[in-house]
């Protein structure tokens, strides 16, 4: 563990410095003063080409959500079982998750479907036969 912080520690000057994706290093951060999960910060910083709102970060806290992996929001974005939009333009995503007892996640995304605005497993999800 101490080798992973002291790259992320490392890689986060680094960026800050050079003011390369200024998300990373107020997440990096934030997870260092409350001593969260680091591994969401490497996971987030290999998935460059996604977006996350700051109400994506401020819900990932919570203890039902911590677990949620990026390969599966990543994976639900692409292979959706069921998509709708929402009235306000917002995109609603569902997925099984086998890794995770087949639970369904729902990821709701902005109106262009870049920005990933929230993601929960979805308990009142039903497959439509």
């Amino acid at each position: 563990m101490n080798n992973l912080l002291s790259i992320l520690v490392t890689t986060c000057r680094v960026y800050v410095k050079r003011g390369i994706d200024h998300r990373f290093g107020q997440l990096f951060h934030r997870a260092l003063s409350r001593r969260s999960d680091l591994s969401l910060v490497a996971s987030i910083k290999q998935e460059k080409h996604m977006k996350f709102t700051q109400y994506f970060f401020y819900t990932r806290q919570r203890n039902d959500r911590k677990n949620i992996k990026i390969e599966w929001i990543r994976y639900t974005i692409d292979n959706p079982a069921k998509e709708e939009i929402q009235s306000d333009g917002r995109i609603r995503r569902w997925a099984k998750i086998s890794e995770a007892n087949n639970k369904y996640l729902r990821v709701v995304l902005l109106e262009g479907g870049e920005t990933v605005h929230n993601a929960f497993f979805d308990h009142s999800f039903k497959e439509e036969s």
